[in-house]
């Protein structure tokens, strides 16, 4: 698989993982945690089966679970459009990072965090130059 290709999936895949996990909080008062080790099981189960089919599969489901700890995020400090934005963020750290940081933690955790905080603080300083309402 080319490089753009597994880039363009690996985005997909986060912004589906981020945003699934953040609408199942939301709609279903699981919570993030439960509504993020549900689809992740899903995801890992589906791609047990698959992965001896094609094997360029095999990072779709780390994504997964790595951009469902973006969709964790509280919808009283990040709107979807915010998380779906902090997924995208995660999949460039994830396709553009080594695959563990010495000393700090898990990739995964850590990618979504700073994608987290990253749009949040966005957040904050368009809404010091913008009083009038939250834009993302």
């Amino acid at each position: 698989m080319s490089a753009l290709l597994f880039f363009i999936v690996i985005v997909i895949t986060a912004i589906l993982g981020a945003g699934s996990t953040y609408l199942l909080a939301l709609k279903t008062n699981w919570g993030g945690v439960r509504s993020s080790a549900f689809l992740s099981l899903v995801v890992g189960v589906i791609f047990y089966v698959v992965e001896g089919q094609a094997h360029y599969f095999t990072e779709i489901p780390s994504v997964f679970i790595g951009a469902s700890f973006v969709g964790m995020s509280a919808p009283t400090q990040l709107r979807l459009v915010g998380v779906l934005i902090a997924g995208v963020i995660f999949g460039l750290l994830y396709f553009c990072l080594p695959a563990t940081y010495a000393g700090v933690g898990g990739t995964l955790g850590t990618s979504a965090c700073v994608s987290v905080l990253a749009v949040y603080g966005c957040q904050i300083l368009l809404k010091k130059n913008d009083k009038k309402k939250r834009l993302i």
